[in-house]
């Protein structure tokens, strides 16, 4: 994690030859779950040194905060002969070549955050503002209310990402977005859980020309010695390149984050959390994760069950069965409370808005008059295996829900507040940790979840712990998901969950756990820093060789018809171990994860500059094929200004024949 430029030492040749040993074997599966645990943690990193030699002029845009860190940015950039363009709030779109506010740059403009056409009136047409580097600094101060935090944090870094992405920038640019109260380092810190949804934009930009680094920094006093010094080193880090992603400075001090593996004491394995007669609240109901855990066998439980606002009540029960099929999603829910019931479970279901703290006192009152003491929570959300991507062209902000996530985290913690618990644990996800391309949402939700428990855990006894699980894999979708991807190889089968589960309960005085079923570092190396692998193990080699047939889509079979299409189909079955694929069939439906990966694989096999959000535009190998055919025409119409379109599309069918 250093960000220095030495030249590392070579390590021995036996050394070297274990190393390639332990990368063949990292990148799949592992068997046994108590290898499956990390924790998030920091280290000290050697701060990036200043280069001395004089470095060509850059153009520099950058966003402005009322809290004059960026001021002071902008200042020491002029100095150094920068050209820069500053942004900063205000209530409309406007701008001034001179700015006669002082240390705001020779051109000045303010936008509305939460005005989307801003941005891209900013960036729209003016070929002469693509800067190389971006420095987003988000408000340096203690937690604003949500709607600020959400406006000139997340929102405005979508906005600004959108924008972008229509410009179709195809040079190599550096985007920093420097905030406070999001990382916690050191344990003191009063954390922002608005904030951390920003890292869910840097862990999936999907443009792979944007580098992306999130900076979470401690101002020192004002105008002392020490905030100057720290303004100079934050600049190097700015100017540095620095492949790490996540980093923090607490005063001169850099840290980088990593995930450390943890195992448990096996002594405490006899010892269950979970108890036989135990009271227990599932906020989600019976949607996956919570189907699971209402269902372990193991545990007689009295289970109070929250459903959405409209699931009939008990006495509807027998009509509704009666007057709805056997897909319907209620009738399946009103039969697995029957079975639960024949099981010796005892269960309440009630139909309640999870944001309504009234609904929600009446109904854990209503249990406890039923049941006695409640002894557990699981805050249960949708994990499982993605078969819906948002491209962050397409996101729209005011459908992220990200308040309404925190207004059911906060209306949960209010109406536990008296309850003597033996845990709550919130279920989020991986994607806080791996990001995902198309999980932008999916991610920031995620790392919202996993900072509230943080902060929650510094104002209440009862520590609350967040859990970042992997994907899943629930029955009804092994037929739609085909086992070859890379997403379902690491899927968590229901009783491994519920064995996980019951380990990680004996953590529950930790804030958050990790649980990445492959070398957690391998994936993030991968999906984060997009390093390729070395090589395929040969598990995978054998895999590739005796491939999975087609899963069972609601599109019928159609065979290549062209040499486009017939490389595509190549390049598909190839990486996600399928085989056949028809042209008709989506990346997505197959379960196709890597979207960074398949897209550098593409630009090889073509040698052309196939954006990354091709694969959202167009994603079946018909589509696909269109695009690529239009990039290629476009790059030899410019290499022949003579030559039709017609003549061009003969010489591209001899290439591909060849």
């Amino acid at each position: 994690g250093q960000a220095t430029t030495q030249t590392p030492q070579k390590a021995p040749a036996a050394f070297t030859a274990l190393l390639h040993e332990q990368e063949e074997v990292s990148f799949s599966k592992k068997s046994n779950i108590a290898d499956w645990f990390y924790i998030p943690s920091w280290k000290r990193s050697l701060p990036p040194q200043s280069n001395s030699q004089v470095k060509q002029a850059e153009r520099w845009l950058v966003f402005v905060d009322e809290y004059g860190l960026g001021a002071q940015i902008v200042k020491r950039l002029e100095l150094e002969g920068h050209d820069v363009i500053t942004i900063r709030v205000g209530e409309q779109f406007g701008s001034k070549s001179e700015s006669s506010e002082k240390h705001l740059g020779k051109r000045a403009y303010t936008i509305a955050p939460q005005q989307q056409d801003d941005y891209n009136t900013l960036l729209k047409g003016a070929q002469d503002l693509i800067p190389k580097r971006i420095i987003q600094s988000v408000s340096q101060s203690e937690c604003a209310n949500f709607d600020t935090a959400e406006t000139q944090g997340f929102q405005s870094l979508l906005f600004l990402a959108q924008a972008l992405g229509k410009q179709n920038f195809t040079d190599e640019l550096q985007l920093a977005v420097i905030s406070n109260n999001m990382q916690a380092v050191t344990g003191v810190e009063n954390l922002c859980p608005e904030k951390a949804t920003l890292l869910g934009l840097v862990k999936v930009m999907e443009y792979s020309n944007i580098k992306c680094h999130s900076i979470d920094v401690i101002i020192p006093l004002s105008e002392s010695w020490q905030e100057e010094k720290f303004v100079e080193q934050l600049l190097t880090e700015l100017k540095a390149n620095s492949s790490d992603s996540v980093i923090a400075y607490r005063g001169l001090e850099r840290w980088v984050q990593t995930f450390e593996s943890v195992q448990l004491d096996a002594n405490l394995l006899d010892t269950p959390r979970l108890r036989e007669k135990g009271v227990y609240l599932i906020t989600g109901g019976l949607e996956k994760i919570g189907l699971v855990v209402a269902e372990h066998k193991t545990v007689q439980a009295k289970l109070l069950l929250l459903e959405a606002e409209g699931f009939p009540n008990r006495q509807e029960w027998l009509e509704w069965l009666k007057t709805h099929d056997e897909q319907d999603n209620i009738s399946g829910k009103i039969r697995k409370v029957q079975e639960l019931e024949n099981l010796g479970a005892e269960v309440l279901i009630k139909s309640v808005d999870v944001v309504n703290v009234a609904q929600m006192q009446s109904a854990i009152a209503q249990a406890q008059e039923q049941f006695g003491q409640l002894n557990g929570v699981f805050h249960t959300t949708k994990i499982a295996l993605e078969n819906s991507f948002s491209a962050i062209t397409e996101i729209n902000p005011t459908q992220c829900e990200q308040q309404a996530k925190k207004q059911g985290l906060l209306v949960l913690e209010k109406v536990l507040q008296s309850q003597k618990l033996d845990f709550c644990l919130l279920m989020s996800s991986l994607t806080s940790v791996l990001g995902g391309l198309g999980s932008v949402t999916y991610s920031a939700a995620s790392l919202l979840m996993d900072a509230f428990a943080y902060q929650h855990n510094q104002k209440n006894p009862v520590p609350w712990m967040s859990i970042n699980w992997d994907t899943w894999r629930f029955g009804s979708e092994n037929l739609q998901i085909p086992t070859s991807t890379r997403l379902a190889e690491f899927a968590i089968e229901p009783l491994e969950g519920i064995k996980t589960l019951e380990q990680i309960l004996l953590w529950s005085q930790y804030h958050q756990i990790v649980v990445s079923t492959g070398n957690l570092q391998s994936r993030i190396d991968q999906w984060i820093r997009l390093k390729p692998l070395h090589q395929k193990t040969t598990a995978q080699k054998v895999n590739l060789s005796s491939r999975h047939s087609r899963p069972n889509l609601k599109n019928l079979y159609v065979a290549p018809s062209n040499d486009v299409e017939q490389k595509l189909v190549e390049v598909f079955q190839e990486l996600l171990g399928i085989e056949p694929v028809g042209i008709h069939d989506s990346f997505f439906a197959l379960g196709g994860d890597s979207l960074t990966g398949t897209v550098l694989q593409l630009r090889k096999n073509f040698q052309i500059e196939l954006p990354v959000r091709s694969l959202f535009e167009a994603p079946t190998i018909d589509e696909l094929a269109l695009v690529i055919e239009e990039i290629l025409i476009e790059e030899l119409e410019q290499l022949s200004g003579n030559e039709t379109s017609g003549d061009i599309k003969k010489t591209l069918d001899v290439q591909f024949s060849n």
